[in-house]
């Protein structure tokens, strides 16, 4: 049976929409439900959602023009499951770089915020400007590329434990997965294995 475990990213990432020859989002979802379809009837195929990622993926597809028919007809062949956090087990190797990786990106952060409290004490640029440089800088330094939401984190916890391939275009999910030896594929990837499916 395929499984595949989708997060947010998997529907939002531009380069799916090229790849399915989509003009808009609203295209390239419609296209991608008729793909599920496809695949879920001819090779009892599963696409599980944790319910936090159901509810961030369906209000980003309504937020940005993808219309409530188009959004119900591709949420239809998913499968909502919440992961089993109590029971899937992590290796304390795995723990251990995470908490190393967090601690690196603490004192980046610091490194940042230090830099911008120099800066506004030479008075080289407007506050609101500082402000949005200190975001900008501390958020690239602490949170990209690393499990930085219990919703991404769910996500590659629940590819581990139903024994799925995990899709998405997330930096961090896809560090995680590949230390807990859990497949990973791009979106357009994801959509390339979809049309060969489709069509045996």
């Amino acid at each position: 049976m395929l499984i595949f475990v989708l997060d947010t990213s998997s529907v939002a990432d531009l380069g799916l929409r090229r790849h399915l020859g989509a003009s808009s989002l609203e295209d390239a979802v419609s296209a991608l439900a008729d793909l599920l379809r496809k695949v879920t009837l001819r090779h009892e195929a599963r696409f599980y959602v944790t319910p936090v990622m159901m509810d961030e993926l369906r209000s980003f597809l309504l937020n940005n023009g993808v219309s409530e028919e188009v959004v119900n007809r591709f949420t239809a062949w998913l499968v909502i499951k919440s992961p089993s956090l109590h029971d899937v087990k992590i290796p304390a190797a795995v723990m251990a770089t995470y908490v190393e990786e967090v601690q690196k990106r603490m004192t980046k952060g610091l490194k940042v915020a230090e830099e911008i409290v120099k800066r506004a004490a030479r008075s080289e640029t407007g506050l609101g400007q500082l402000i949005r440089m200190l975001r900008e800088k501390y958020r690239e330094a602490t949170r990209h590329g690393i499990i930085d939401s219990t919703a991404d984190f769910g996500a590659a916890i629940l590819s581990l434990e139903v024994n799925g391939i995990m899709v998405t275009s997330d930096e961090g999910i896809r560090r995680l997965c590949n230390m807990l030896g859990v497949m990973v594929v791009s979106a357009e990837h994801f959509a390339d294995m979809l049309q060969e499916y489709a069509s045996v």
